[in-house]
C-alpha cells in the first residue's frame, strides 16, 4: 500500500494500518484444521497451566524467603510473577549476567513498564524442573550478593 499525505498524519495512518494488518493476519491451515480439537481439550490445558503457575508460585513464594530484601508481589492474574529486589540497582546487567553466568532467564521490570528499579519478572509457565532449579540457581546469586 502506498501512504501519501502530511507526514504527521502519514504517520497516524501508517500506526493504524500496522495494528488492522496484525489484527486481520491470516490463520495457517494446520490451525484451522486443528481449532475443533483445540478448542474441544481448552478445559484439560486450561486446567494444567493452571495447576503449573500455581506449583511454581508456591515454589517461588517459599524459595524467596530464603533471601533477604526479597519480595514477591501477589499474582493478580496472567502466567508471571515480578519480585522485587531491593539490592539490584541495574536490573538489565543483574538478569544479563544471570543469563550467562547461571544460564537462568528472567526479564528486567522495564520490559513491563515497572518505573522504579529492582523487578525481576519470571514465567510460571516453564515446566516444574527447569523452574525449580533455575529459581534455586536465583537464589544463590542474590544470596552471594
Amino acid at each position: 500500500y502506498v501512504i501519501a499525505g502530511p507526514s504527521d498524519l502519514k504517520r497516524e495512518a501508517q500506526s493504524r494500518l500496522d495494528i488492522l494488518h496484525d489484527y486481520y493476519l491470516s490463520v495457517n491451515t494446520l490451525i484451522q484444521v486443528a481449532a475443533p480439537i483445540l478448542v474441544g481439550k481448552r478445559k484439560e490445558v486450561q486446567k494444567a497451566v493452571q495447576r503449573r503457575c500455581r506449583h511454581n508460585h508456591v515454589f517461588l513464594r517459599s524459595m524467596m524467603e530464603l533471601v533477604d530484601g526479597v519480595e514477591v508481589y501477589p499474582v493478580e492474574g496472567g502466567w508471571s510473577a515480578v519480585i522485587k529486589v531491593w539490592l539490584i540497582e541495574d536490573e538489565e546487567e543483574f538478569v544479563l549476567q544471570l543469563l550467562k553466568e547461571q544460564h537462568v532467564l528472567v526479564h528486567p521490570g522495564f520490559f513491563y513498564d515497572f518505573l522504579d528499579s529492582g523487578n525481576l519478572v519470571v514465567s510460571l509457565l516453564t515446566g516444574l524442573e527447569t523452574f525449580r532449579s533455575g529459581v534455586k540457581r536465583l537464589v544463590k546469586v542474590l544470596r552471594d550478593q
